[in-house]
């Protein structure tokens, strides 16, 4: 009837499951040129792969400001009522100025480039033809 063959087409467009995109696991074998063994089945090659921001190398420059410190401690008298409490004991307070002298760049690495024996997230695309490295584990 009409309605069963417009079914079998509707399920013949869908395609097939392994068309779609799916999240893999695997291990990075060799680090240059960049080779992934996907679930101990398959090795996926760098022409094959895009790279996440979380998997390449990423560092920052951070101002940081140069502290100098002095340091100069007096003795404090206890105060009772206005007046020097000669009946306790004295107390040592050390007080510690700090003057910013100047600021220096230093380099932050946020992440580090992928090395071989690291665990990465994949998702497949494109049919399995092209595999984004998401994160690694």
């Amino acid at each position: 009837m009409a309605g069963e063959r417009i079914a079998q087409m509707i399920k013949a467009a869908r395609g097939n499951e392994q068309d779609f995109s799916d999240v893999l696991f695997g291990q990075v074998t060799q680090n240059k040129p960049l080779i992934i063994r996907v679930d101990n089945r398959f090795e996926v090659t760098e022409q094959h792969l895009v790279l996440s921001r979380n998997v390449q190398p990423y560092s920052v420059k951070v101002e940081v400001p140069t502290i100098a410190s002095s340091s100069t401690g007096f003795v404090q008298p206890p105060v009772l009522a206005g007046k020097i409490d000669v009946n306790s004991d004295v107390s040592y307070q050390n007080v510690v100025t700090d003057v910013t002298v100047g600021s220096r760049l230093i380099n932050i690495q946020i992440f580090r480039a992928l090395e071989v024996g690291d665990y990465v997230s994949l998702i497949r695309s494109q049919k399995g033809q092209l595999y984004y490295v998401l994160d690694r584990r």
